[in-house]
């Protein structure tokens, strides 16, 4: 493949879309939230790992169907700065299997994370942070 084809595929000039995404995208944002909510709760007051276990999978699964509707409409989503947070998420998500006595921090920061990305202004939110001139040529 020729590299402007899979430019053009990764990083359309425009936003891919499709019917009822803002919609579906509410409600998937909607449900994450929720269920990290819930699984910080859970944390806090020390339910059986069972427990956790639902709400962490319902958590990372809802997470994950947000990633991808974002990157269904470009990957230049993982160079700005809510792509960024998203990333830092992840990893912090990761460093609980490593830190387990740290699990309540860890989540309390990666909720912290994803509040303030979300509601930071769009110049912050959508700043390409590096890659501009690669996708200008």
């Amino acid at each position: 493949m020729n590299r402007l084809l899979i430019k053009t595929i990764l990083f359309p000039a425009e936003p891919r879309s499709f019917f009822l995404r803002r919609s579906i995208q509410i409600l998937a944002r909607t449900l994450h939230l929720f269920c990290a909510g819930v699984l910080i709760g859970a944390y806090l007051f020390a339910q059986p790992k069972e427990t956790l276990d639902t709400w962490v999978l319902a958590t990372v699964a809802s997470g994950l169907f947000l990633l991808l509707m974002d990157l269904h409409a470009s990957v230049i989503y993982l160079f700005e700065g809510r792509g960024l947070a998203v990333l830092a998420k992840i990893t912090l998500t990761s460093l609980i299997s490593f830190f387990p006595q740290y699990t309540l921090s860890l989540l309390l920061t990666i909720f912290s994370i994803g509040s303030f990305s979300s509601h930071a202004p769009r110049r912050y939110r959508h700043k390409l942070l590096w890659l501009k001139e690669t996708l200008d040529r």
